[in-house]
Formats: structure tokens, C-alpha cells, sequence
């Protein structure tokens, strides 16, 4: 619901997470993520269409990565 996603969205981004989410989508902490703070998004006509997006228990940083298979 923020201004540059809304922006985004309004010019046919997508966020893969919504359409090929698996388990939760947070990544901010990594040792309790609780807030969603990335994304990755493909755009309408691209022939760029996530297939699993997912973020893994890793604690290598501040957050967790977003990992997206797109075909």
C-alpha cells in the first residue's frame, strides 16, 4: 500500500510473492521476520511468469532472502 508499489502496480508490475507464494513472506528480522520488506515483482506481457517464490531460514544478514524461479 505504499506510494512506489502502488505506483509500480498501476503500470503492470506484479509481485511474484502473490502470484507463487509458498510458506510466509516476511524477511525482516532474519531471526523473527515479521515484516515484509522485499519484493520482486515481474511486469504484464514481460513472458517473465514466477513459478515459486520463497523465502529460506537463512541468517546471513539483517533479513531473510526472496527467492523467485521465473520461466
Amino acid at each position: 500500500d505504499k506510494p512506489a508499489m502502488r505506483f509500480l502496480r498501476n503500470r503492470g508490475w506484479q509481485d511474484a510473492w502473490e502470484t507463487s507464494g509458498e510458506g510466509q513472506p516476511n524477511t525482516f528480522n532474519s531471526r523473527n521476520p515479521d515484516k515484509r520488506i522485499d519484493f520482486i515483482l515481474t511486469r504484464d506481457g514481460s513472458g517473465l511468469t514466477p513459478d515459486c517464490t520463497h523465502v529460506p531460514d537463512v541468517h546471513g544478514s539483517d533479513h531473510r532472502p526472496l527467492v523467485t524461479t521465473i520461466y
